[in-house]
Parts: structure tokens; C-alpha cells; sequence
């Protein structure tokens, strides 16, 4: 019995192994992006289109990133097991994304590991906040200064209205202030005189006291002297 080759079994088994590997079915995978293209503008609500589709289809996933971006990051938009042939891929809502370039990413997997991508670069994002010069624009344009002038005569038509022509008023809040128990000129006059009189009789009346005390106090004293320089028996 005759023994193959080492090169013919290592051929054999080469074959074998490409026979057996999900490579060939992963070549035939399809990831198409149709919108938006490469270096289009977009703002708002973006529809992204195109061919997710394999014959051992897993799943496709849809994500975004900045151009350029060092770190790599993606950010995750739609994600689905159901294959799409020329259709909606996602809906990609720009209105929250700082203007500048992004890259768009489709990715259709036929295994855990195994996938095929495509990428959309240079896809520029409109702020939404660039017509707002327009509203600027028409700022200039509203009609308020004219309102200033309305108000204005306003002012003059209250001030005959405070020129107040019933000065006779004042004259029924004396009545009334009488009627209140509020004394005239003459009872004012009355009342002071009464405390000034009051007030005189009051002073009189201490210094008099004192005077009394006075004399105690200086009577005191000298029998307190006497006393003591009287002869002692």
C-alpha cells in the first residue's frame, strides 16, 4: 500500500478547511448605504437607506461617529434581525448634534464575529439654530417704539384730572377732627398754660422741701456738736 505525499495531504486538508469555513458565505454579505451620501448636508430627521442583507443573515447595526475621531467612538442608532434590500436602514435625528462632520457606519453580521461594514464619510450636520438670524432681522422691524409715543399723552390727560378743583375738602376734615374730641386753638392754649402753672407749683413745692430738709440737717448738726462738747460730769 502506497502512502500519499505529506504535500498532497496538507492540500487535501486545506480544501477541506476552506470547504468547511463561513468565509465564502460572509464574502457574499451586502452592506449599502444609498442616503445620504458621502459629503452630503443633512439637519433635522435623516432617513438612512440602503442594502442590509446576507445569505446567513444575523443582524445589522447602524451607528454614527465623529469624523475623525481619534478615541473612535460610536454611537449606536438602530439595530434589527430582520435584512432590508434597498429600504430604510435607520432614522438618524441631527437636531440635538453639534454642527460639524460625522461618519455613518453599517454593519451586517453573519456570525458573533463574522461581519462585513460599509461607511459613509464626510457627512456634514446642519445646527438647527442657523436660521436664527432671520429672527434677528425681523426684531429691528417690530413696531414697539411706536408704542412709547401712545403712552405719553396718557400722563398729561390724569395730570388735569389731579388739579384737584374741591379745595374746600380740607375744611370738612377740621369739622370732623372737632368732633373727634380734637381741641381748638384756645383749649391748646388753656392746657398750656395749665401745666406751665403746674410745672411752677411743682418746683416751688421741691425747693421748699428741700429747704425743710435743709434746716433738719443744719439743726441736726448743731445739736450733735453741742453734745458732744458739753462737760462730762
Amino acid at each position: 500500500m502506497r502512502r500519499l505525499p505529506l504535500s498532497a495531504c496538507l492540500a487535501v486538508l486545506g480544501l477541506v478547511l476552506l470547504a468547511g469555513s463561513p468565509v465564502s458565505g460572509q464574502g457574499q454579505a451586502t452592506a449599502v448605504v444609498t442616503t445620504p451620501q458621502p459629503g452630503a448636508t443633512v439637519s433635522g430627521v435623516v432617513t438612512i437607506a440602503g442594502t442590509a442583507a446576507a445569505p446567513r443573515f444575523l443582524r445589522y447595526e447602524v451607528a454614527f461617529g465623529y469624523e475623525n475621531d481619534p478615541t473612535g467612538t460610536w454611537f449606536s442608532l438602530f439595530a434589527s434581525t430582520t435584512p432590508v434590500t434597498e429600504g430604510p436602514l435607520a432614522v438618524w435625528g441631527t437636531g440635538d448634534l453639534t454642527a460639524g462632520l460625522y461618519v455613518l457606519r453599517v454593519r451586517v453580521y453573519t456570525s458573533e464575529r463574522e461581519y462585513v461594514e460599509t461607511l459613509v464619510r464626510g457627512i456634514r450636520v446642519r445646527s438647527a439654530a442657523a436660521p436664527g438670524p432671520t429672527e434677528s432681522g425681523a426684531t429691528p422691524g417690530a413696531p414697539t417704539p411706536a408704542e412709547p409715543p401712545t403712552r405719553t399723552p396718557t400722563p398729561t390727560a390724569t395730570a388735569p384730572l389731579i388739579a384737584l378743583p374741591p379745595a374746600p375738602m380740607p375744611s370738612a376734615t377740621p369739622e370732623t377732627g372737632r368732633g373727634a374730641g380734637q381741641g381748638s386753638p384756645v383749649e391748646a392754649g388753656l392746657s398750656a398754660q395749665v401745666v406751665q402753672t403746674a410745672f411752677g407749683a411743682g418746683v416751688q413745692l421741691t425747693f421748699a422741701i428741700f429747704s425743710l430738709l435743709g434746716v433738719y440737717l443744719g439743726l441736726r448738726a448743731a445739736l450733735l456738736a453741742w453734745w458732744r462738747r458739753r462737760p462730762q460730769r
